[in-house]
């Protein structure tokens, strides 16, 4: 019996390097035509089971829903159309298809169908998704709704970028059909090469907006995981992105609970399943936060990575090789993995954010939120010497992280990082900062 190959191209003598390059030429032509079925196939799903329903609600305004689905309805009927002309002229014989000839008129015609207007309003809909998703609990309970009927189709996010994926993946395709072309066909490699520069203008704005897509796919994709209750827009965090997920036990005031923490680059973020997603407790700021392991415990770390003695209330709990503790002006705990292995993974993927998102933020501010010395470390005023005690309290200098008196931090300045908040600073910061400005 013959291969699928030798059947698309009508040889059965596959031997000859021609005859393997005429069965490659029609497994990819008959890749232009598979793909295109399914892509139709994906965009009547959004319109059959996401934009009519939609329309039919009152969630949204009938402007609403089209600047959410930019000319989702022309893309449709263009591709619909082009589908139905490749598979009228496909033969058994995929090699007499003339895919050149019909993919140059197809890419002549691709303003017709008005790609632009849907890649400039694609990433202000996503953005207004998002904001959806929090303020509307009618269209979030929706876009749920609308993943049970997507149900092995893909998820929304994906279906809507269908057509951001789609012209590079025609670029790829054209690219692979002209490798196995004859060169002496002139008249097709002509064709073909004009349908590739005509792609090309499209795809490159596509490509644009891909590099950006994955990341922000993922923060919709979290989003949705959260309790409506607790959801919050992740979009509206510039340069955020998604890094771990996992379960660590959590020292609470009573005893050890089991949390669900997501790292991103900027913040470290725990909460749990109360039943209607992730319910969100708190997140910790990485910019001011410090990562430690306990002291004489086996691992490799990076040098930013701090050590500190186990108190003796910790000691009983076990696991020391498994614990590691986050410490930031906002909050501050420690936190156990199930084996030692899982939190050397947790601590270098937060020591790592840790680094690039201070150094990050120096780079762009020239000012940096500091790691507080945490007390216990500090017997002695930083400046003064003087030691703490019942009357002589400890402070922290909101710039340097120093541990300080209170007649060595009578000062307050506005930081970088403050949100123009006046906060406490040590003497020698004071002195430092009106040196500079």
């Amino acid at each position: 019996m013959a291969t699928f190959v030798q059947r698309l191209s009508g040889k059965r003598d596959t031997s000859s390097p021609n005859a393997i390059r005429i069965s490659k030429r029609a497994f990819h032509i008959d890749e232009v035509i598979k793909t295109e079925r399914t892509y139709v196939e994906r965009l009547q799903a959004v319109q059959n089971h996401v934009i009519t329903p939609l329309r039919a609600l009152t969630i949204c305004t009938p402007d609403e829903i089209d600047a959410q689905f930019p000319n989702w309805n022309t893309i449709l009927e263009f591709h619909l159309a082009f589908l139905i002309r490749l598979e009228t002229q496909a033969t058994d014989d995929l090699n007499a298809l003339n895919i050149g000839k019909l993919l140059q008129e197809f890419s002549g015609h691709l303003q017709e169908a008005d790609y632009g207007t849907y890649l400039v309003g694609y990433q202000d809909a996503r953005e207004e998704r998002a904001r959806w998703l929090i303020k509307r609990k009618k269209f979030s309970d929706f876009v749920v709704e609308c993943h049970g009927r997507l149900t092995g189709i893909g998820s929304l996010e994906n279906l809507l970028s269908e057509p951001i994926m789609r012209i590079p993946r025609y670029r790829l395709l054209l690219e692979q059909i002209i490798k196995v072309t004859e060169p002496t066909d002139k008249s097709s490699l002509d064709d073909l090469n004009a349908a590739l520069d005509g792609i090309k203008e499209v795809a490159s704005a596509c490509n644009d907006a891909i590099a950006e897509k994955v990341q922000k796919d993922t923060l919709m994709e979290y989003m949705m995981k959260m309790d409506w209750r607790k959801r919050i827009n992740f979009l509206e965090i510039p340069g955020r992105v998604f890094l771990k997920e996992g379960f660590l036990n959590r020292q609470t005031r009573r005893t050890l609970k089991n949390f669900e923490f997501w790292l991103f680059s900027d913040a470290f973020m725990w909460g749990e399943n109360q039943g209607l997603g992730f319910y969100y407790h708190r997140e910790v700021n990485l910019r001011e936060a410090r990562l430690s392991v306990p002291n004489g415990c086996v691992g490799e770390f990076p040098s930013h990575v701090w050590t500190f003695d186990l108190a003796k209330e910790f000691e009983a709990q076990g696991g020391m090789d498994r614990a590691f503790q986050i410490e930031s002006p906002q909050k501050s705990f420690m936190v156990w993995a199930s084996n030692r292995r899982e939190r050397d993974d947790w601590v270098i993927a937060i020591a790592d954010a840790i680094d690039t998102c201070r150094k990050q933020f120096e780079s762009e501010t020239k000012d940096i939120a500091p790691v507080w010395i945490p007390d216990r470390y500090a017997k002695g005023c930083w400046i003064c010497k003087k030691e703490f005690g019942f009357v002589n309290r400890r402070h922290h200098c909101r710039r340097c992280g120093n541990v300080i008196c209170g007649s060595c931090s009578k000062n307050s300045v506005v930081l970088e990082y403050t949100n123009n908040e006046a906060v406490r600073v040590c003497d020698d910061c004071f002195t430092v900062r009106n040196t500079m400005f």
